[in-house]
């Protein structure tokens, strides 16, 4: 007779998973926005003895008025097939890109601009932005990809509004 109390505990309920999704688990707070520049690939070149086209030529004036052309390597955050996605901080509104294959120029007040997610660590004591491939959201949570950028005990910044970019930690 006390068969009939537990007849419903005989059975289980489950839930089958048919899709599986691996990164790193951080909270929703930690992710940040950044606006990039857009810049064609075709505007980058090679430095010195180097075969790697990570670097811009930029036609700047100096102090007394005389255009210069410097060299910079920039934080590239994303590259396409047609544009690269680089970190603005290592260019003045003044400035002006050359391509120096065709000598074609673009400048940086022309650029466009696009935003991408990422979070800040502090590995170092500083507040570094590193971008983040966003594979999905659950809850309070983000499941991002774990990729060269962050690195599973890389120090993340919990609440991504407390901190400044390049701002020292203590």
């Amino acid at each position: 007779s006390f068969v009939y109390n537990f007849m419903g505990e005989r059975y289980l309920s489950i839930v089958i998973f048919m899709e599986e999704n691996s990164g790193l688990k951080v909270p929703e707070t930690a992710i940040t926005k950044k606006e990039v520049y857009k810049i064609p690939v075709d505007f980058f070149s090679a430095g010195g003895n180097q075969t790697q086209t990570n670097r811009l030529n930029i036609q700047t004036k100096d102090s007394d008025g005389n255009q210069t052309i410097k060299q910079v390597t920039p934080i590239i955050y994303k590259t396409e097939d047609e544009y690269c996605y680089v970190d603005p901080l290592v260019f003045s509104e003044g400035d002006v890109l050359l391509n120096i294959s065709n000598n074609h120029t673009l400048g940086v007040s022309m650029l466009d601009k696009d935003e991408i997610s990422g979070v800040y660590i502090a590995n170092r004591g500083i507040a570094e932005f590193r971008m983040v491939v966003i594979i999905k959201t659950i809850d309070d949570f983000v499941l991002i990809k774990a990729d060269a950028g962050i690195k599973v005990y890389d120090n993340i910044i919990l609440d991504a509004t407390k901190v400044k970019e390049n701002q020292i930690i203590y």
